[in-house]
C-alpha cells in the first residue's frame, strides 16, 4: 500500500510480539533510506516527519533523530533523554508547554523514545537492531549507546 508517495506494509502477528521484534522486523522488510520509529499511541503534527528528516541533511554525524513529545495536557513529557552515571535516566521537559520553544531545538541528548523517532536503515540494521535483551526498556538506550561507539 501507499499514502502520501510512502510505501508501507502492514503486518499482523498471532499474538504480540512486543515493540523491540516488531521494529525491529519491519526494519528487515523495509527498502527506504531511513525508518520511522512510531508507536501506535503516538500521533504526528503537521511538519514533524520533514523536520526529523531535514536534520540528517544539517547534521549529518546524527545517528538517531527523535521528536518531542506532549502528555495528554499538551506539556512535554519528554524532549530527549538523559542517562546518570548511575544508570539512571531522566527526561528533559523542564515543565514546558508544548507551545513553548524553550524545548524545540536541536540538541544532543543520550537517547530519544522510540515512541517516535527517526534513524537510518543501514545504521540501525549495522547496530543488531533493537536487542532483546534490553527491552522492555532499555533498548532505546543500549541503540543510542552502540551507535556512539565509532
Amino acid at each position: 500500500a501507499a499514502t502520501f508517495g510512502i510505501r508501507y506494509e502492514h503486518v499482523r502477528y498471532a499474538a504480540p510480539v512486543g515493540h523491540t521484534r516488531a521494529a525491529s522486523e519491519a526494519a528487515r522488510r523495509a527498502n527506504g533510506t531511513h525508518l520511522l520509529l512510531l508507536k501506535d499511541t503516538a500521533s504526528i503534527r503537521r511538519g514533524a516527519l520533514r523536520a526529523l528528516h531535514s536534520t540528517f541533511d544539517t547534521a549529518p554525524d546524527v545517528g538517531v533523530v527523535g521528536g518531542r513529545l506532549l502528555d495528554e495536557s499538551g506539556a512535554v513529557a519528554e524532549a530527549g533523554s538523559i542517562v546518570w552515571s548511575d544508570g539512571t535516566t531522566a527526561p528533559y521537559r523542564g515543565h514546558a508547554d508544548g507551545t513553548s520553544h524553550r524545548l524545540s531545538y536541536a540538541r544532543d541528548v543520550d537517547y530519544v523514545s522510540s515512541a517516535v523517532a527517526m534513524v537510518p536503515r543501514e545504521l540501525f540494521l549495522s547496530l543488531d537492531m533493537f536487542d532483546p535483551l534490553f527491552s522492555p526498556g532499555y533498548h532505546e538506550i543500549a541503540i543510542h549507546l552502540r551507535s556512539r561507539r565509532g
